[in-house]
């Protein structure tokens, strides 16, 4: 399957309801780690995080972490808990420009106690398996999804050799 670059044009109708789908997610999962007793630190991970928005602006998995972090950031002040993202982009053009994007907003200017973001710029497969420990024994939300481009190859081989059962969307 041919790559194709989801941050050269704006966001076509698939990749908008994909992070549609994505934002309910993380919307109505957040809310429960974050009252649940017994976690401590919640992790988000985006392992293909482009730009951090489309070319019109658009904002992209990184932008709709925060902005759904930003609906509940009183009951995470409140709580004793810390989200942390894990931001990962393969490109370095990209990659420079998902840091300007999530550094800027105001959200991560103003609660670096509670809110941590780490970038990565790693090919999936490496990151993948450097987290894949931390992935199985915190709790864990995982991106839209584990291949943009739709090219699962890549992750055949590290889901054959683990029994681990992930949504894709």
């Amino acid at each position: 399957m041919p790559y194709k670059d989801l941050h050269t044009a704006p966001f076509d109708e698939g990749t908008q309801t994909k992070l549609d789908v994505f934002e309910n997610y993380l919307q109505e999962w957040l809310p429960v780690f974050l009252k649940s007793d017994w976690i401590k630190t919640i992790q988000i991970y985006d392992f293909f995080a482009g730009t951090g928005e489309d070319q019109t602006g658009c904002p992209g998995s990184p932008l709709r972490i925060l902005n759904i972090i930003n609906q509940y950031i009183d009951l995470l002040i409140q709580s004793k808990k810390k989200v942390k993202i894990i931001l990962n982009e393969y490109d370095p053009d990209k990659f420079k420009n998902v840091k300007l994007c999530v550094n800027d907003k105001e959200i991560v200017k103003d609660n670096k106690e509670k809110l941590l973001v780490e970038f990565y710029n790693k090919d999936f497969q490496v990151i993948f398996h450097e987290k894949l420990s931390e992935i199985s024994e915190n709790p864990s939300l995982l991106s839209r999804h584990l291949s943009p481009s739709g090219n699962l190859n890549p992750l055949r081989k590290i889901f054959d050799s683990r029994q681990i059962i992930l949504s894709m969307i």
